[in-house]
């Protein structure tokens, strides 16, 4: 069984990786613009073609921890620099998260 790899052209994402700069490397930039564009317009693709509704399938507690954890990215990746406290915010949260994991 052979993979294949499919190249993709990085001229598209540059505004992305630009934009991405203060935070992470440019390599990694690039491979998270990539991400971006893909992910939404898969997941919508396979919605349209099987007919079934996209569904995230969270709990209440869940959906609460993700919408803050997109609002405090929003705004730590907004400011162009981190400070520790974002950090310790951000590590807050993966804990929260890791106890509703395991949680009964």
């Amino acid at each position: 069984m052979a993979n294949d790899v499919v190249r993709v052209s990085h001229a598209p994402y540059l505004e992305t990786v630009w934009a991405l700069r203060h935070n992470i490397t440019p390599y990694d930039a690039a491979y998270v613009a990539l991400a971006m564009q893909l992910t939404a317009p898969a997941v919508l693709a396979i919605d349209l073609f099987t007919h079934h509704p996209v569904l995230l399938g969270l709990d209440p507690a869940n959906s609460t921890l993700m919408l803050l954890t997109l609002g405090v990215s929003i705004i730590t990746f907004s400011s162009g620099r981190t400070n520790v406290l974002q950090g310790a915010v951000h590590l807050l949260l993966f804990v929260a998260y890791l106890v509703l994991i395991f949680s009964p």
